[in-house]
């Protein structure tokens, strides 16, 4: 093998760092060989290049190929230069296979600087890991591009200079007479290689993100998410609050929270004993004294483990079991909830206020690893009770990253002053704690709710503190769309509704307003909509999230499917969490043996690659933005004597979209009626979880495996007697 001489010249050496060249790339335009150094003019290379891979590894071997323009200026700012053009990856090693879409080189903005170095390189994959970074990606280095998608190193490359004609405006008219051309006689892309405007790729049969790639940190870089959200920050420091309390006002400022942070990071080091690894238990509601103490229990790079505060000691009893934690914070109000011998710290304490505003202490601990585990979220399951979800560090770090890169908090400050995000969202659940590191990441002000909220105190609030964004789960949206007074709303910009699908009335009410999306405790954000067009789609779901690879699967043979074809949406992001704690036959069940994470969910994709949701395979009762497992109420409810079988079903609700209903079979003689069973229930669980409806039935309908037949019981009568009233 020999050392590829390109690498140490000037031509490509920003690019590229040094590689022994194993492979060979032959690189042909309108059927002419171009060599390296080759001086080509636009019209040259209008039409798609032809790529020829020869490799001298004769194992089966895969690659990805990018192509780069480190000339190219950015279409947002014209002053950077942005590299990366096209890839296509999950490449054989063949000779005489072609490769790549249209590429046209970009004129520069300067009219002194008309020269463009256009470089191919290959880099040889480990194992079948089809990517897809669609658009532009700044400042492209082989090594950074590398890390950041699991590739070998570069094997090959080749590079030729494109200098432009006719002035500013040759190549501009050179592209029209192209596609004036193309349009009476279409040159066809071969199919295998187009990548459709559904984000469909061929050859891996997998869809692709639509949207703009975004780069996260090299993971073998030392960074909690606390650490990497407050680093996107402005220097100064912003001068609008931090966060806020939505009832009483009171307000921490953005060096006030840094400050308590530190403090506490101390603190909890010293008289609490949390080092890394070790789990906390946070049973409380939103206050102000919520984010503080999450940022420096992950500066700490300890795992932040937060339950509804609602729950029965029954499952607070299963989530301690699942979490194993050291030290647990309370109120006073909750924290008799807890076991006695668990130690636990009262948020509503002194010792806790000389904790929070004790001066600066500790700095965050540098080992703190993006793989290490952030949070443990319960998420509902479909056998027995929940399931613990660990979220690392590079999980947050993903979910924050897209939506600081596509929105520029400093521009947006300039045009209407400072924004303010009201979470309606309590910071227990995912997407709470989720907006509030994307809100402080932005340097934006969160605007926190505590405790069970009203429709009418959510929009006050809204109204009274000017926000910006909100985000709502599908009740809140449906009440706000049907309001009978007028809403002064005028700051709002963002509506983010998640948790469940929004009536289709609803959402045409707010389609002006806020973007549908797709997403879960387990794979994080899967897809979304941005812009009033993409929100026109009322029935979907949106287009996948930036980073999100997908993929159909035909629910009886495993064959991966195509646009317009139903499956089961399969998953890789970087999004999707590490797995379940201390439940190997869940993470069995839940990813494929390449890491692809299986929704449950019944998908198909349209043309315009627009994700929709069909069914769900897994049967959680989706109840506002809550999940229900039916299997825990179905084992709770025979546990009542009295009761012989029984089966958890959704119900059709207006407002919260389904409810909890029970088909109950009595054992002989019994009485029960409706509401004991009902109050049965409702003195285990959460509020969510209670039973709306009980119907008495002879026998459950059974499978040949023993299953519960659901499509059978939701043929019931009383659904066909509901669509009649």
């Amino acid at each position: 093998m020999s050392r590829d001489p390109l690498v140490v010249g000037n031509v490509i050496g920003d690019i590229l760092d040094p590689f022994v060249k194993s492979a060979t790339l032959r690189l042909l335009y309108n059927n002419k060989e171009v060599m390296n150094g080759s001086e080509l003019k636009p019209s040259a290379v209008v039409n798609e290049p032809r790529v020829e891979i020869r490799g001298r590894d004769t194992r089966a071997t895969l690659y990805t190929l990018v192509m780069v323009d480190p000339d190219a200026p950015s279409p947002s700012n014209p002053t950077k230069r942005e590299h990366l053009h096209w890839l296509v990856t999950d490449i054989p090693e063949t000779a005489n296979a072609s490769y790549g879409n249209e590429i046209v080189p970009y004129e520069s903005p300067r009219p002194t600087a008309g020269i463009h170095r256009f470089v191919f390189v290959l880099f040889r994959q480990s194992v079948r890991q089809t990517i897809y970074a669609p658009g532009w990606r700044q400042n492209f280095n082989s090594r950074d591009f590398a890390a950041l998608y699991n590739l070998g190193a570069p094997v090959a490359a080749m590079y030729f200079n494109c200098q432009r004609e006719n002035g500013c405006g040759g190549r501009r008219k050179e592209k029209k007479k192209m596609e004036k051309r193309n349009a009476a006689h279409p040159i066809p892309t071969p199919p295998s290689l187009r990548l459709l405007s559904s984000g469909f790729h061929a050859p891996s049969r997998t869809f692709q993100s639509l949207r703009p790639s975004v780069p996260l940190p090299p993971i073998e870089r030392r960074l909690n998410v606390a650490a990497y959200a407050f680093s996107l920050l402005p220097s100064p420091l912003p001068s609008n609050p931090a966060l806020v309390d939505a009832a009483t006002g009171d307000t921490v400022s953005f060096p006030k929270l840094l400050s308590q942070i530190r403090s506490l990071v101390s603190a909890l080091r010293s008289h609490a004993g949390i080092d890394r690894g070790h789990c906390v238990f946070v049973l409380a509601p939103t206050s102000l004294d919520i984010p503080p103490l999450y940022l420096a229990l992950l500066s700490i790079g300890a795992v932040v483990s937060a339950a509804n505060p609602a729950s029965t000691p029954r499952e607070i009893s299963h989530f301690l079991s699942l979490s194993n934690p050291r030290v647990a914070f309370a109120t006073s109000a909750t924290a008799a909830k807890l076991p006695a011998g668990l130690a636990t710290i009262i948020l509503d304490s002194p010792r806790f206020r000389s904790f929070l505003d004790g001066g600066d202490g500790g700095e965050a601990v540098e080992e703190v690893a993006q793989s290490d585990v952030a949070f443990f979220q319960f998420s509902s399951g479909t056998t027995g009770m929940m399931k613990a979800a660990a979220l690392s560090h590079r999980n947050m770090i993903a979910i924050v990253a897209p939506c600081h890169s596509m929105r520029n908090p400093v521009a947006e400050r300039r045009r209407g002053g400072p924004e303010a995000t009201l979470l309606t969202a309590p910071l227990f659940h995912a997407m709470g704690y989720a907006f509030l590191l994307i809100g402080l990441a932005l340097g934006e002000t969160a605007v926190l709710i505590g405790g069970r909220t009203s429709v009418k105190e959510i929009v006050q609030a809204a109204e009274r503190h000017r926000v910006t964004s909100l985000t709502a789960a599908p009740p809140v949206v449906v009440e706000m769309a049907r309001w009978p007074e007028p809403l002064d709303l005028v700051a709002l910009k963002y509506v983010i509704c998640g948790g469940a699908p929004v009536p289709e009335a609803a959402a045409e009410q707010f389609m002006r307003l806020f973007p549908h999306g797709y997403g879960s405790t387990e794979a994080g954000p899967i897809s979304g909509m941005i812009g009033q067009e993409e929100c026109r789609r009322l029935r979907s779901v949106g287009r996948l999230a930036e980073n999100v690879e997908a993929m159909l699967v035909d629910t009886t043979t495993g064959e991966r499917l195509s646009v317009g074809q139903t499956g089961e949406l399969w998953l890789r992001s970087p999004y999707i969490m590490l797995g379940y704690v201390g439940n190997e036959e869940a993470n069995d069940a839940t990813f494929d043996s390449s890491g692809w994470l299986k929704t449950g969910d019944l998908c198909y994709f349209d043309e315009d690659g627009f994700l929709f949701i069909v069914d769900r395979l897994k049967e959680l009762i989706k109840c506002g933005a809550s999940q229900v497992p039916p299997a825990e109420l179905e084992h709770l409810l025979q546990l009542l004597p009295g009761i012989a079988d029984a089966a958890v079903v959704p119900y059709p609700d207006e407002e919260a979209g389904q409810v909890p209903m029970a088909f109950v079979v009595l054992q002989p003689g019994i009485n029960l009626n409706e509401e004991e069973i009902m109050d049965f229930i409702a003195k285990q669980v959460i509020p969510y979880k209670k039973l709306r409806k009980v119907v008495f039935i002879d026998s459950i309908p059974k499978t040949p495996t023993g299953k519960i037949a659901r499509a059978e019981l939701r043929n019931h009568s009383v659904f066909s007697s509901m669509s009649k009233t």
